[in-house]
């Protein structure tokens, strides 16, 4: 497991989605909390790419919708959620597989 310190909560603002390359991973801040999803495609381990309306994998084609569910292959499953902590100092903390 790896840690990321991502840094202040001010700098993830409600509606934001802040990609975070050195993870690879987006930093989603909704009416729910803080979420993150991994970029790596669950298929084969390329690094997605960011689209208009989610996220593709340039290798072999898999589409994922913005909430990480798999809309076409050959990936089957979604990106993966990654755990993310707030830490009392108000950081917030990704912590990957």
């Amino acid at each position: 497991q790896t840690v990321f310190d991502v840094g202040p909560v001010e700098n993830y603002p409600a509606g934001s989605r802040t990609l975070r390359p050195e993870i690879p991973a987006v930093v989603i801040h909704d009416q729910a909390g803080f979420t993150a999803l991994s970029l790596i495609c669950p298929h084969l381990g390329c690094t997605v790419e960011q689209t208009s309306d989610g996220f593709a994998c340039p290798c072999h084609g898999s589409s994922f919708a913005s909430d990480g569910t798999a809309l076409t292959g050959p990936a089957a499953a979604p990106l993966p959620a990654l755990q993310v902590e707030q830490t009392a100092e108000g950081r917030l903390v990704i912590h990957t597989q």
